[in-house]
């Protein structure tokens, strides 16, 4: 998989200035102001804005000349919306992530109370690492319970070593 990463530029406004002073042709002339905004981005998805960056051109000898002239009003400029779409997709996998572990412990503490054969149970050990138990049998007074061999490092990924194979035959009492 190509993971590209790096920042860009966009033009974001650009307006026409009257009467101002070009350093090259030393009279006061038309200008052209170009606003772009900078934004850091993976795989071409725009993550935020890294910054904003004002040109002037003359246009009589087309020469770039210092926005110092020009007030600071003339200058301000927006990001435009879209730069922000990475940090909002990051925010919905956020939420995702905490919703989905939210219901795994809802969905454990359910089963827990009602513990019934072949119940999974997702669980984290002392080192971090994750994995699941299966229930195979169920008395007034006992649960018999086979261990998964297999750990995981993220929670997420527990349900794919979820699979009757993996289960080992040494019962847990």
């Amino acid at each position: 998989m190509l993971v590209l990463v790096g920042t860009k530029r966009t033009l974001v406004q650009e307006q026409n200035i009257k009467n101002c002073l070009c350093n090259n042709c030393n009279i006061k002339t038309n200008m052209i102001l170009q606003s772009f905004s900078s934004y850091a981005y993976i795989t071409f998805i725009p993550l935020f804005p890294t910054g904003k960056e004002h040109l002037l051109t003359c246009l009589r000898c087309d020469t770039n000349v210092s926005t110092n002239q020009l007030s600071k009003e003339k200058l301000i400029i927006k990001n435009p919306l879209w730069t922000y779409f990475g940090v909002f997709l990051l925010a919905l996998a956020a939420i995702f992530f905490i919703i989905n572990l939210y219901k795994t412990n809802t969905n454990n503490k359910e089963l827990i109370k009602n513990p019934k054969k072949n119940d999974v149970y997702f669980i984290e050990d002392s080192k971090g690492y994750y994995s699941s138990f299966k229930i195979y049998k169920v008395t007034n007074d006992s649960i018999f319970a086979t261990q998964n061999n297999f750990q995981v490092n993220l929670p997420f990924d527990i349900e794919s070593i979820d699979l009757e194979e993996n289960y080992t035959y040494n019962k847990i009492r």
